[in-house]
């Protein structure tokens, strides 16, 4: 799965559902840096109105939950772990723009 961001856009947040009864128990988050090597980015997990089946996701911008960050323009991936089962799903995000660098490493897990 892939989501592109086009150029003129933001994103800010994503929002994964899952159905009743399954949670994302880890999420991982990494991006391209223009030289190729990956680097790990911060996540925060933000209030959901749906919280038993439904994740919403943010950069860090920290501040936690309070201000997350606009994703910088580059290739992401977001790998997720999702409960009971452990079952495990990557969604590729595509943010167009000038790809800039980052040393960021972090990752979130309840």
């Amino acid at each position: 799965m892939a989501i592109d961001v086009p150029l003129g856009n933001h994103l800010l947040l994503i929002g994964v559902n899952t159905p009743e009864g399954y949670s994302v128990a880890t999420i991982y988050l990494t991006r391209q840096l223009a030289d190729g090597r990956t680097a790990d980015v911060p996540v925060v997990r933000l209030p959901s109105p749906w919280s038993s089946h439904f994740t919403v996701i943010g950069v860090d911008g920290g501040y936690g939950v309070s201000r997350t960050a606009l994703w910088l323009p580059g290739r992401y991936r977001l790998d997720l772990l999702i409960d009971p089962g452990r079952i495990e799903r990557s969604i590729e995000i595509r943010v167009e723009g000038e790809p800039t660098s980052s040393t960021e490493t972090s990752h979130e897990t309840p």
